[in-house]
């Protein structure tokens, strides 16, 4: 399998090419690792391509324009620095397309940490609208396939802080059951598995539902408001069995 430069060569503008093969390589990496453990079935692998496709041509799409807006201002600059009408009128024109065009490349949150797995195999889609892609502004999410949302919690830590290590499940709210029947169907086929209860409404309000699954990469695998009838079904699916 190839990730990075490997795959999808990118102009530098933009400043692209290191975050995508990172994620191209964090990606694979827990997919890799479910394989050789046991855990991972033969669609696991198979969804790296379906992922992170998508995702190599948005950016690629992305810096090439960035790169042709860079274009523009090759032209009729030569009077830029001229104390002369000429130059007052250059410099009239160029700062208000710099402004507009040129800085795009530097607001890009979205580009960078907005990216989604919309469609994805292994995660299971929750009847919800897709999110517009917006390069400039990132939206927390937790709709499955995005970037679990980062949210300080009372203790004062992250819910990034409790993903990384395997599934983890989050169960949101006062009344949110114990989901051992997910535990179990992740013990089943030897899954790694945590679950964490928070009671924080800011939490469950950004999540936007009582349970939601986070994968070992941190995007979310599934939520709802209630445990799956299937939860065997489920693990195996988000496992790519």
């Amino acid at each position: 399998m190839l990730a990075g430069d490997a795959v999808h060569q990118l102009s530098p503008t933009g400043a692209m090419g290191m975050n995508t093969g990172i994620a191209d390589a964090v990606d694979l990496s827990w997919k890799l690792a479910g394989v050789l453990q046991g855990w991972g079935g033969p669609n696991l692998t198979a969804s790296y391509e379906a992922e992170r496709q998508p995702i190599g041509w948005r950016n690629v799409s992305m810096a090439t324009k960035f790169y042709e807006s860079h274009l523009e201002f090759d032209q009729g600059l030569s009077a830029i620095e001229d104390a002369t009408p000429e130059g007052e009128a250059v410099r009239a024109d160029a700062g208000p397309k710099m402004t507009d065009q040129v800085a795009k490349m530097f607001r890009t949150d979205g580009l960078q940490i907005g990216f989604r797995y919309d469609n994805s195999p292994i995660c299971i889609e929750d009847g919800t609208p897709e999110i517009p892609d917006d390069p400039e502004h990132f939206a927390p999410s937790a709709r499955p396939g995005a970037r679990a949302p980062h949210v300080w919690m009372d203790e004062g830590r992250s819910t990034l802080d409790l993903f990384g290590k395997g599934f983890t499940l989050l169960r949101l709210g006062p009344d949110a059951a114990e989901g051992d029947m997910l535990a179990k169907a992740a013990e089943n086929i030897g899954a790694p598995f945590f679950s964490h209860a928070i009671a924080d409404q800011d939490v469950a309000g950004i999540y936007g539902a009582k349970y939601v699954l986070v994968r070992p990469d941190g995007h979310v695998a599934w939520r709802g408001d209630q445990m799956p009838g299937d939860c065997d079904a489920l693990m195996r699916t988000v496992c790519g069995w």
